[in-house]
């Protein structure tokens, strides 16, 4: 169930106003809760990514630039 239909759920029991004031204020906290679990996967998809695809190292000598297996470290 969407976070606007729990909430006009719940806010239908103040009658209409309440039914949309609910409904705005759970698609309003739905919304925040779903951006905060992108956040956070986001998050861990890019520690991936830069740990094992991108070459975050730099040979000082030469300049190479290469990345390092965690099983190396």
């Amino acid at each position: 169930m969407s976070g606007a239909k729990a909430g006009a759920m719940l806010g239908a029991v103040a009658g209409p106003v309440g039914g949309a004031l609910g409904g705005l204020a759970g698609a309003l906290l739905g919304g925040l809760m779903g951006g905060t679990a992108g956040t956070v996967v986001g998050a861990r998809v890019g520690e991936v990514v830069d740990r094992q695809v991108l070459n975050n190292h730099r040979c000082l000598s030469c300049g190479y630039q290469f990345s390092v297996d965690e099983e190396d470290v």
